[in-house]
């Protein structure tokens, strides 16, 4: 498939010129095991899962592990930004175990396209081997391993795909980075192999896709009170810490998050301007991974109570100066600057005309991704161990976010022109 990929790349482009709409007319792929795409090119599905990252695509499987045998997945590495497979368990869907890209471990013979300097499309066989195992974790995890962290046999796990390469939108199969979904087999304990639907009956493998919940209208009152929007923004992690002990699961490890309560009442756009850290340059269709500051960053907008996204622009998407600095002008469509555009050196972020979605139009949401920092990078939200003391560590790299006009922002001109 990989030594594919060139032709398909070309194809897709040469398609996407000719024929605009196309690319996006076939629903992704899900199968017996994998229930998806969560996507924005797959709507209303995308929305099911709590804040999602528009430049994401997941995956879901919910299923049991028959009792001596193991579950395995065979994959081949997208061509993304990242990827990763985590298992969940409880009510709140925590996490209990997490294979990140560069911790996947290839077959013999096969290469690791996430590891820094590592070709992307050599050609090379890019397969990988994963066990999803029923019980808790060791104290030394087995490879390529992951739990279900419970002493019953039942098991969810997430497969997410974050920024594919150009040519690859997330809606599912060759659109997923390049890569069908992981099959899944089942090794029993007599030795012989369970695969395609037969496996799927063997671990009782949901059809259905995870379902949303949104908290009781008295809770949103209690968490919203945890990060009221004032005329100045400030950056927390209250509400989204109250969302996860209430109802919402599926975190991702990788990333650490922030927060910002808006409200048009002190401006119908707020203005975000920050340094936007380093990341590997993987598009349009880099040779090989690159490094950063990080993995990957984002700001979304959001609905806080239904946790709809959106709005969410990424790291590679953004217009930024001469020295890094990118300004945001974040509003409803109505109220959009002329010049909040990158011919002038400046960003759109789309702010729900639902607000809140619970009745509260004026009301915003913004999140902060930071994911998977580099050692040698000591101002993301991860080196922050004192909660509030985000602007100490992170610096000029912890947004701000002020009120104004959209009069007094097209008044900014446009100094990219």
């Amino acid at each position: 498939m990989r030594l594919l990929r060139p032709l398909y790349i070309s194809l897709v482009l040469l398609v996407s010129l000719f024929f605009p709409g196309l690319l996006y007319a076939t629903p992704g792929l899900s199968t017996c095991f994998w229930q998806g795409p969560y996507s924005i090119n797959d709507l209303p599905v995308y929305n099911q899962l709590p804040y999602p990252d528009t430049h994401a695509a997941y995956w879901s499987a919910q299923f049991t592990v028959p009792a001596g045998a193991t579950v395995v997945l065979n994959g081949v590495y997208p061509v993304s930004r990242y990827m990763s497979l985590i298992s969940y368990q409880g009510a709140n869907e925590t996490a209990v175990s997490h294979l990140s890209d560069t911790s996947i471990q290839p077959d013999a013979g096969s290469l690791n396209p996430f590891v820094a300097g590592a070709p992307r499309y050599s050609g090379s066989p890019s397969n990988y081997t994963i066990q999803l195992v029923a019980g808790n974790a060791p104290s030394s995890p087995a490879g390529n391993t992951l739990y279900s962290g419970t002493t019953n046999q039942t098991m969810t796990v997430l497969y997410r795909v974050y920024v594919p390469d150009s040519g690859f939108n997330e809606a599912g199969g060759l659109d997923a980075g390049g890569a069908d979904l992981p099959t899944m087999s089942v090794h029993n304990s007599d030795g012989s192999i369970t695969t395609g639907s037969a496996a799927c009956s063997a671990v009782q493998a949901s059809q259905s896709l995870i379902p949303s919940s949104i908290i009781s209208p008295l809770e949103y009152v209690v968490v919203s009170a945890l990060d009221l929007p004032l005329p100045a923004v400030t950056w927390s992690q209250a509400r989204l810490i109250a969302m996860a002990a209430l109802i919402d699961g599926f975190q991702n490890p990788d990333n650490s998050y922030l927060e910002a309560s808006l409200s048009r009442d002190y401006g119908t756009v707020a203005v975000v301007t920050g340094k936007l850290p380093t990341v590997p340059q993987t598009l349009p269709n880099a040779a090989t991974m690159g490094t950063g500051d990080m993995r990957y960053w984002s700001l979304c907008s959001y609905e806080f109570y239904t946790e709809t996204a959106t709005d969410c622009a990424f790291d590679q998407g953004l217009v930024t100066d001469s020295a890094g600095n990118y300004t945001i002008a974040v509003s409803q469509i109505a109220d959009q600057p002329t010049n909040a555009v990158p011919s002038c050196g400046f960003n759109w972020l789309h702010w729900s005309e639902a607000g809140d979605g619970d009745g509260h139009t004026n009301d915003g949401f913004l999140v902060l991704r930071n994911m998977l920092p580099n050692a040698s990078f000591t101002q993301a939200i991860q080196n922050t161990t004192v909660p509030g003391t985000w602007s100490l560590v992170m610096g000029s790299y912890l947004p701000t976010v002020t009120y104004m006009s959209t009069a007094d922002f097209e008044a900014k001109g446009c100094p990219g022109a």
